[in-house]
């Protein structure tokens, strides 16, 4: 979050150096990178680092400075987020400190090379815990079932971050670097994009979630070598605001931006603010939202730092905006969290002192509305980062930490505060947490659903989730063979098994008078069940995988002490899901007429449908975005009906054939150029039994 003036002195630099030697052109190409670098200008730091490693590589010399030019640009695809290059980068590294060897674990772990990932970590001290947990994944999935995650479909963009949401009351406020103009006024060097500022929808309920998108593509390492798109190529993603003045924006992101800003207001502060505001939290007993925001102070050769502001918010305007800790210019003060009670506020510092890069601490509003002196948040700190700290309405604090045991990157948990003590710490299940970053936890009134923040997807994203805890039913007889009866007052008990193999006792109860019982468990378990008798104590295993609702009856039988044990019956065999035949054919622009290709296609299904009398053919009609709603419904009505009429000349029973059409809504691709769009001027087809 901290902005510098661009430069296009990287683009004149390289031009002046062609004429020197190949030591000194490195030497001077490092120089440069370092320059860049410490000002956190990491896309121009990046293209420095490059040309170094590259001259390098040309002398067997130089092969110390070509470690260091691969370390260097390793770090910086680090920074900015480019997971997959930096990965590459760290591969290329002969040496390893254990910032390099933190790093490569937290790269394995995000690709999802979990072994790869805890031993590179094992050695490195202060992270033995999180080693651990790179071993023991599978356990921070199974309450999986109890979480359905979905994307916020309405606000995000594939191009820019959106990131940090609060509810206020019905309101949405989230982060977002889109830019306010298409120059190179307004534009952090970091990762050259927008500063970050905050939006508002009215109603969040509004906003359309969908189902999660594809995943993000896997790097392809035998690109490595490539042309790199970070400074120059990559128009779309306003990636060359160093070396251009103006970016040319297609237009899919030009309409996206449009359609957001629509729905979306920005959140306006009556006072100027420069550079970046940030990870808002609302407080409704005081009217107030507070933020992160860089300090307003000129600057030179310094770091610009960020803190905390307090607003009074009416609708999307902010005014008396005051920065709350105007000590500690030297270090940052960020993502606050403000209880309900409003007056504890948690927040996120790398101040002197800590134990790690950023750590959690609390301060409370004294009599005179100022605020304590911050303490560290005991319980959660560690060696990594806690950042992103919220409260939800009944207290409860969330997190984020590259620390604690997780499944990469940064990780949600939950904890319970009392003064400046953290218990109960706890981490949050897939498909919450993922293997890259997520953070940015909002929870709503109802405790049951809520927002967060992922760029599982290759970007920073806000996605919507919904939390209902499953409870596994298990009920079954403890019979006697003696009586050949179910017998009563037998204790019976659940046991379920840990990580380590053992098994603990989670749900006890004494069967009724006909000797039934009902324990309750929860899905993606292994558990042990036994009836305790001075008969005998048989005991059955069986695990809940995938079943969130009910279990086979567990029936336990009792013999002149010995246990027999029934185990349940197993599942039925689903039966085999009918085959499917697709076909599909395309219309010229505004027409409903069969063409010479379309015709071709059709003769197959023809051939298809006289394989099997007993085959049936559905046809769904479709059209582009061009035209009215109403008149493109007709349109593929009519393309489904003369898909029919020709295959009845073919000798096609229209009884054996029903039709569909749907118009313009489910294009294939979203585009309104009349010769892309051909895709979606289409009759699919299926052929089924």
């Amino acid at each position: 979050m901290i902005a510098y003036k661009k430069s296009l002195s990287i683009v004149f630099f390289l031009f002046s150096v062609s004429m020197l030697q190949a030591q000194d052109i490195v030497t001077m190409l490092l120089s440069k990178g370092d320059k860049s670098y410490n000002d956190l200008q990491y896309s121009n730091a990046l293209a420095y680092y490059r040309q170094a490693y590259v001259r390098a590589s040309k002398s067997t010399t130089l092969s110390s400075k070509k470690e260091d030019a691969a370390s260097k640009v390793a770090d910086c695809y680090w920074l900015t987020r480019n997971y997959d290059s930096a990965y590459a980068w760290y591969a290329r590294l002969s040496s390893s400190t254990d910032a390099i060897q933190y790093r490569k674990a937290e790269l394995s772990a995000i690709l999802g090379k979990y072994a790869e990932a805890a031993s590179l970590l094992k050695s490195v001290a202060g992270f033995s815990d999180r080693a651990k947990g790179f071993q023991a994944t599978a356990g921070m999935m199974k309450d999986s079932a109890d979480w359905s995650v979905s994307y916020l479909d309405g606000i995000n963009t594939e191009y820019f971050r959106e990131f940090s949401p609060v509810l206020v009351d019905s309101a949405i406020i989230w982060t977002t670097n889109q830019p306010k103009q298409y120059s190179k006024n307004g534009v952090m060097s970091w990762d050259n994009m927008g500063y970050n500022r905050m939006f508002q929808v009215s109603n969040a309920e509004s906003l359309s979630a969908v189902a999660l998108p594809a995943a993000r593509k896997v790097y392809d390492p035998a690109k490595l070598d490539a042309k790199q798109p970070e400074v120059l190529a990559i128009h779309h993603a306003l990636s060359d605001f160093d070396l251009l003045s103006r970016v040319k924006i297609p237009n899919d992101l030009l309409s996206k931006m449009k359609s957001i800003d629509a729905i979306a207001t920005p959140v306006v502060l009556a006072e100027k603010f420069s550079y970046n505001i940030a990870h808002a939290t609302y407080n409704s007993a005081s009217g107030k939202l507070y933020f992160s925001a860089n300090r307003q102070e000129k600057l030179k050769n310094k770091i610009r730092t960020v803190s905390v502001v307090s607003a009074n918010r009416n609708g999307a305007k902010l005014s008396d905006a005051k920065f709350l800790f105007p000590d500690g210019k030297d270090y940052s003060v960020m993502h606050p969290a403000v209880h309900a009670n409003g007056t504890t506020l948690v927040f996120s510092s790398n101040m002197a002192g800590g134990k790690g890069g950023y750590d959690l601490y609390i301060a409370e509003k004294t009599s005179d509305s100022t605020w304590s002196n911050p303490e560290a948040l005991n319980g959660v700190n560690s060696k990594g980062n806690e950042l992103f700290p919220s409260f939800s309405p009944n207290g409860s604090l969330y997190f984020s930490t590259d620390g604690h045991p997780g499944l990469g990157g940064l990780d949600i948990y939950m904890a319970s505060l009392k003064g400046s003590n953290a218990s109960n710490v706890e981490h949050l299940s897939a498909p919450v947490n993922s293997s890259y970053d997520d953070f940015g936890f909002t929870v709503a009134a109802d405790l049951k659903t809520g927002y967060f923040t992922s760029d599982r997807l290759g970007s920073d994203d806000i996605y919507k989730f919904g939390y209902d805890k499953k409870v596994v039913k298990v009920s079954g007889t403890v019979i006697s063979e003696e009586i050949n009866a179910g017998k009563a007052n037998v204790k019976v008990t659940l046991y379920e098994k840990n990580d380590d193999g053992s098994f603990v006792p989670v749900d006890e109860v004494v069967t009724d008078a006909k000797g039934k019982y009902t324990v309750s468990g929860r899905p993606n378990r292994e558990y042990r069940i036994t009836a305790t008798d001075p008969s005998g104590e048989p005991t059955v295993n069986f695990n809940t995988n995938n079943n969130f609702t009910s279990k086979s009856p567990v029936d336990l039988f009792l013999k002149d002490k010995k246990p027999v044990v029934v185990p349940p019956p197993p599942p039925p065999v689903p039966a085999p899901a009918p085959e499917v035949f697709k076909y599909i054919i395309y219309f010229d622009f505004d027409q409903h007429v069969i063409t010479p290709e379309s015709a071709l296609v059709l003769k197959e299904v023809q051939a298809k449908m006289n394989e099997n009398a007993g085959y049936k053919c559905s046809l769904y009609g479709h059209t582009d975005v061009e035209g009215g709603e109403g008149y493109n419904t007709k349109l593929s009505s009519l393309r489904s009906k003369t898909a029919r009429s020709f295959l009845k000349k073919l000798g096609i029973d229209p009884k054996r054939v029903t039709i569909e059409f749907f118009g313009e809504t489910r294009p294939v691709i979203q585009t309104r150029s009349i010769k892309e769009a051909k895709k979606n001027r289409r009759v699919e087809i299926e052929v089924t039994q």
